[in-house]
């Protein structure tokens, strides 16, 4: 639940902190950057496995040492970080950190992107996740953006995505 803010909250969740994003109950607005949202009861393993996709699609993680999954620096700049300029590109390479594959277990028991207003903003260069899954995402939010960026428009236009979430702020009214 948002609480404690002096104006309307905008939420926005960026690749798998789409899944946190839509179940926030209390916001006036979400905001999905490429992220996923998963219906309850989806889990990303689940949508993963039912979703048929090409050869080299979506992001190559292997398992470290540990049993985390770590994702390939050369891959990760490519599909992540395509439109990015060098330096900025090359400190979130370094930034990436191993995640747990129980991340891809994660499973809404409610979500709120159903009753609050939403939009998804598509990266027309975005190559993270198999083909049908970003339609399937978007047409879950009544709104819709795609712009000419790969997976990280916050990095390569930040701008735009300051106006996005003003413009969203605006559309709620308040």
């Amino acid at each position: 639940m948002v609480s404690g803010s002096s104006g309307p909250s905008v939420v926005v969740g960026h690749s798998f902190g789409g899944v946190t994003a839509g179940t926030v109950r209390g916001a006036a607005a979400l905001i999905f950057v490429a992220g996923w949202i998963l219906d309850v009861g989806e889990s990303p393993a689940t949508v993963l496995a039912e979703t048929p996709g090409e050869p080299g699609e979506g992001l190559l993680a292997l398992p470290d040492a540990d049993g985390r999954l770590r994702l390939d620096p050369v891959d990760a700049r490519a599909k992540l970080y395509g439109d990015v300029d060098e330096p900025a590109a090359t400190r979130a390479v370094e930034l990436l950190r191993p995640e747990r594959p129980s991340i891809y277990d994660a499973t809404p028991t409610r979500v709120s992107w159903r009753d609050t207003p939403s939009i998804c903003l598509r990266g027309q260069r975005d190559r993270t996740m198999k083909t049908p899954l970003p339609d399937r995402f978007a047409g879950r939010c009544p709104r819709m953006e795609m712009w000419d960026t790969s997976h990280s428009p916050y990095l390569s236009r930040p701008a735009a995505v300051a106006d996005l979430i003003q413009r969203q702020r605006a559309v709620c009214g308040r």
